[in-house]
C-alpha cells in the first residue's frame, strides 16, 4: 500500500470512530438515556482538581461517566463536561478518593437537564471544595 493509501485509510477509520462517537450520545460508548452536563469549575487552589463521574453507591464507586478535561490546572476556571449515565446511581467527585463524600449527585439535578449548569463547582485556595447555584431555578439540589 501506498503512504497516500495507508494515510487514506487511516483518515477513513478516524472519521468512522469520530461518526460512531457522535451516534452514540456525544462520546464513544456512552449508553441511551446518558447525557452532558457542562458545569463551570473555577480551580483557586494550589493544586489540580481531578474529576470523575462514579457510582454513589458504593461511595466513590467505579467510574461509570466522564470527565473533560478531567483535571483543572491550579489558579484555573474552566467549563467541564461531564458525561453522566441514566438512572440515580451516578456521582460528581472532585479529587475521588476511597471514602470521598460526591460534590454533586444525580439526584440533585432534574433527570432531563443536559447542557449548561445553573451551578458551579469551587475549589478555595485551601482545597475546601463546594457548590454554587443559581437560585432561581427551582428543582435543583433538593428545591
Amino acid at each position: 500500500m501506498s503512504t497516500s493509501g495507508a494515510l487514506r485509510f487511516v483518515a477513513v477509520l478516524v472519521a468512522a470512530f469520530a461518526l460512531a462517537g457522535c451516534e452514540s450520545g456525544g462520546f464513544a460508548g456512552s449508553p441511551a438515556g446518558s447525557r452532558s452536563l457542562v458545569v463551570t469549575v473555577e480551580n483557586a487552589s494550589p493544586w489540580d482538581a481531578t474529576f470523575m463521574v462514579g457510582e454513589t453507591v458504593p461511595i466513590t464507586g467505579r467510574p461509570v461517566g466522564t470527565a473533560v478535561p478531567e483535571v483543572v490546572p491550579p489558579g484555573v476556571t474552566a467549563d467541564v463536561t461531564f458525561h453522566v449515565p441514566a438512572g440515580l446511581n451516578w456521582s460528581i467527585y472532585v479529587n475521588p478518593g476511597p471514602g470521598q463524600e460526591p460534590q454533586v449527585t444525580a439526584s440533585d439535578i432534574p433527570p432531563d437537564a443536559a447542557g449548561k449548569m445553573p451551578f458551579s463547582l469551587g475549589i478555595a485556595e485551601n482545597g475546601a471544595l463546594g457548590v454554587s447555584r443559581q437560585l432561581d431555578v427551582p428543582g435543583w439540589f433538593g428545591d
